[in-house]
């Protein structure tokens, strides 16, 4: 074991010893534990408290229009960073950061690590926090700008990877300029990735290009001999590697079970809930699943029955919409995301991520909606006739069945989509493919029988742009698969 790395670890866990017990010991009341941030948060905000329920009586639960008011409400406070999210519309936007909402995702990431140094045996400490392509309207560059300067500052001689020479890269040559670096460490030890397909997508560079690589010799050569075998083992790229903190819910669950194939014997945790919002929920290993960051953010719960109810009144089992307060100055936002509740722990429920409400779809964390979609194809309309956007968790990208022959268009309709924010970088950063064009006979006709037949009625059936739910995209595509032709030759049969 490096002896830097194990004084850095006994010193960190000392220090944030304190503020995990307080954090565990606020589990075991959560009524209180959120009485009292929603107190803080609405003081910060010079809101006067009464109690929970004056609080739901002066404001109504709102979405993304609620973004409009926050310059005014933040007027007295100090924004130290700023973060783009697409909101449910697919509009891009900008977050601003209080001080006191960023210490919340400080927080997160303290107790995460004090977490996972506590349970985890790890040895050496070199680090790959996932960075991504210069991209413009964010503070927030990569994973580890959302740690406190200071830490930041100490663990930046554990970093595998020098982000700032990545990151000057050429979009195009990004995933080339990060696998060099990586492939440099063959000591790395820890890899916290937000999409599972982030991390495939490196492995899938690397292995593309395996024939290069094996010959460079900049390579360590333990790494170019692990290159040059038929099949590549990762783990003998990378044989330090212990640990990776990565998505496993909802659309990441295919991606994450792909990485546990790729590296047998590494330890894979399910990352919690991150929002660009606020934080939401983390892994907890005595838990056994992910609790909720109950003491920076105030949660409320909209059920499928319309009734709101508080963290410490769910039930195990239900399905809830989140609603959120947060030192960012958002009062009861509906932020679109919902969740399972897997377990009580303590007695705080611990809840699991299921997906997004409305049509929105996230593969890889593009986030695209059923608006933006229909925004994006409008001047396309007359060419494509009736047609439809499929999510294809497969190739990990999106098809587009259109009954008129379109191949033509299709580097046009995938420039299209990139106008969608979290599109774009997932295009840039190659976690997505290019939009596929496949020509559908009748698809309009097909639609409406698939629909009849999973028993809706003609009358109600409601025209869409995108068809976002998965397990739906893939149903449909069977249901179709008979007749289709594709529209260009680069879209192989096989696929579908």
């Amino acid at each position: 074991m490096s002896l830097q790395w194990n004084l850095f670890k006994r010193i960190f866990q000392g220090v944030v010893r304190h503020e995990a017990l307080r954090f565990e010991n606020s589990l075991k009341d959560p009524r209180k534990s959120q009485e009292q941030v929603l107190r803080r948060i609405l003081s910060d905000f010079g809101v006067p408290y009464t109690s929970v329920q004056d609080f739901q009586n002066s404001y109504r639960p709102s979405g993304e229009s609620q973004l409009a008011l926050l310059p005014l409400r933040m007027k007295d406070h100090r924004v130290v960073a700023t973060e783009t999210t697409s909101g449910s519309s697919g509009r891009p936007k900008l977050i601003p950061y209080t001080e006191k909402l960023m210490g919340s995702f400080h927080r997160m990431f303290r107790l995460w690590a004090w977490d996972v140094l506590s349970t985890q045996n790890l040895n050496r400490g070199v680090f790959f926090f996932s960075i991504s392509p210069q991209v413009k309207n964010t503070d927030l560059q990569e994973d580890s700008d959302y740690l406190q300067s200071v830490l930041n500052f100490f663990m930046k001689k554990y970093w595998a990877v020098d982000a700032k020479r990545v990151r000057r890269a050429h979009p195009e040559q990004f995933m080339k300029a990060l696998s060099f670096e990586l492939l440099m460490r063959p000591d790395l030890e820890i890899i916290s990735v937000w999409s599972p397909s982030y991390l495939l997508t490196v492995f899938k560079e690397i292995e593309s290009n395996k024939h290069i690589w094996c010959h460079d010799l900049n390579l360590p050569a333990e790494t170019r001999k692990a290159l040059s075998s038929a099949n590549v083992s990762w783990k003998n790229v990378w044989p330090s590697l212990r640990f990776v903190s990565v998505w496993g819910s909802g659309f990441a669950r295919a991606g994450f079970a792909q990485l546990q194939q790729a590296l047998p014997g590494v330890c894979l945790q399910a990352k919690g809930l991150l929002a660009t919002e606020a934080p939401m929920t983390i892994p907890w290993s005595a838990s056994g699943g992910f609790v909720p960051m109950l003491n920076d953010v105030f949660f409320e719960f909209l059920g499928a029955d319309g009734s709101i109810s508080l963290l410490h009144e769910l039930q195990v089992g239900e399905i809830y919409e989140i609603i959120i307060t947060t030192f960012g100055g958002l009062f009861r936002y509906r932020l679109g995301d919902q969740v399972k509740v897997s377990k009580i722990y303590q007695q705080t429920p611990c809840l699991d991520f299921v997906g997004r409400t409305g049509d929105i779809c996230d593969l890889v964390g593009e986030k695209l909606s059923e608006w933006a979609v229909r925004d994006c194809l409008k001047v396309f309309a007359q060419d494509l006739g009736f047609s439809l956007v499929i999510p294809d968790a497969k190739s990990i990208g999106y098809i587009l069945l259109t009954e008129n022959e379109s191949g033509s268009l299709e580097s046009k309709l995938d420039q299209a989509l990139q106008s969608v924010f979290h599109y774009q970088v997932a295009r840039d950063q190659g976690q997505l493919q290019a939009l596929q064009c496949v020509f559908v006979p009748d698809l309009k006709n097909k639609y409406y029988n698939w629909l009849e037949q999973r028993n809706m009625r003609l009358g109600d059936i409601k025209e869409k742009a995108l068809l976002s739910n998965l397990e739906q995209a893939q149903s449909f595509l069977k249901f179709v698969a008979v007749d289709l032709q594709p529209s260009s030759p680069s879209v192989p049969m096989a696929m579908l």
